[in-house]
This record gives C-alpha cells, structure tokens and sequence, in this order.
C-alpha cells in the first residue's frame, strides 16, 4: 500500500484507531461477562488495509501496554506499513506497531472523537 498524500496517510490513522477501538469493546466486553479475558486476547488485526479480517492472538500483558498509547496498534506479521509506521515489538503472530506523521495525527484526532 502507498499513501499518495497527507491526507491518505492521516486517514490510515484514523481507520486503524476505529479497528482499535472495536477491539478494545470486545475486550471489556470480555471482561463485564467473563470477569477476564484471560492471559491472552484474541484480536482483529488493526492494519490500514480496508479488506483485512485476519486475526491474532496476543499476551494480555502485551495488549495493555499497547493500550497506554494512542499510536501503538498491533497488527498481523507482513501488515506494516513502513511508510506510516514503526515496528516497535514482536510475538508469535503479531507486531505491535507505532503511528507517526500524519497517520499518528490521524489516530488521535480519531481516538479523541
């Protein structure tokens, strides 16, 4: 995937926060029925590509740390988007991955709203 202007690349932000944001309803949801997810969450894959419905697994530990920031996101093994993102830390099926330029605008403008 390339960005072809400022607005693209804010725009992958603003989708991978919404991503986010879905998943991290599931997990309370998890939570309020459950009383815990568990040592480990099962997760939509928070890329910028409009098609992926792959999913991930991940240690909960891992997933609140990626929590405390509005950039971090995590996403499937070969869904980096180098030209918006860095990769940060890495498991067995995931990447976690942090926002920046105008795609980490767009993430908190969407995170924020």
């Amino acid at each position: 995937m390339t960005f072809e202007d400022l607005a693209s690349k804010r725009e992958a932000g603003r989708h991978e926060a919404r991503l986010r944001e879905l998943n991290q309803r599931t997990v309370d949801a998890l939570d309020r029925v459950d009383g815990d997810v568990g040592e480990a969450v099962r997760l939509m894959c928070e890329c910028s590509r409009d098609a992926c419905e792959e999913m991930l697994e991940l240690p909960r530990p891992v997933f609140e740390r990626i929590r405390e920031s509005t950039t971090r996101y995590v996403v499937v093994p070969g869904h980096v988007l180098h030209e918006i993102e860095d990769r940060v830390d890495d498991g067995d099926g995931w990447v976690v991955v942090r926002k920046r330029g105008e795609a980490a605008r767009g993430a908190i403008e969407e995170a924020s709203s």
